[in-house]
């Protein structure tokens, strides 16, 4: 059974980061979205994992606690050779993750959609239970 992509059209309210930055807390209710637009392009960020820093050209940066409530979704929109989302905050996530593929082509072996980092003093984020599904790249996961 294939799943549908979803309609952001459909969803309602939908808060768009591209090119921006999100200061404040940002709830996604169920029916709502965060769509993240990777084509886009806001600043360069150094970020070390595991050791070994990497600078990686975001598409936008949200300051605050992002909560993605059951029933909502955070669309990772027009991925080719993506830009990732910045959170600096807790991420609350309970509810569904879409990755949107225009271009298997540019993508590289591998590919970064989300950074968050939770400033001192740090508690592991909330990752509940949600869905997740991957569109326009068969050989993707």
């Amino acid at each position: 059974r294939m799943l549908l992509q979803t309609d952001v059209s459909t969803l309602s309210p939908v808060t768009t980061a591209c090119a921006n930055q999100l200061s404040g807390d940002l709830t996604v209710s169920s029916g709502g979205a965060l769509n993240a637009d990777t084509s886009c392009s806001y600043q360069t960020e150094a970020w070390n994992i595991r050791g070994t820093t990497y600078t990686f050209t975001v598409n936008a940066v949200m300051d605050g606690t992002v909560t993605i409530d059951s029933g909502g979704y955070l669309i990772f929109s027009n991925v080719a050779s993506p830009n990732p989302l910045s959170i600096t905050g807790a991420l609350n996530w309970n509810g569904n993750v879409e990755v949107h593929v225009t271009s298997v082509a540019a993508l590289s072996s591998s590919n970064v959609l989300l950074q968050w980092f939770e400033p001192f003093p740090s508690i592991c984020p909330a990752i509940g239970t949600f869905s997740s599904a991957v569109y326009g790249c068969t050989g993707c996961a």
